[in-house]
């Protein structure tokens, strides 16, 4: 599973957003972000990128316990 650093294409995103509509603060950028749909498909990410950790740590805690 590759992993896709969230906080750096928050950025980006919000970078892009900001430039695009003439935001002068990352704060309207936000609140344009949230008024998106676009906010939803981060989220998805976010906590599948989230419940692929636990899963993997899950998996590493099942084998700390069969080697003992």
């Amino acid at each position: 599973m590759p992993t896709i650093d969230l906080n750096e294409k928050i950025k980006d995103d919000l970078k892009k957003i900001k430039e695009v509509n003439g935001c002068k603060t990352y704060s309207e950028a936000v609140a344009i972000l949230m008024r998106s749909n676009k906010i939803e498909d981060i989220m998805s990410n976010f906590f599948s990128h989230i419940m692929g950790r636990l899963t993997l740590l899950s998996q590493s805690i099942d084998s700390i316990k069969q080697s003992q």
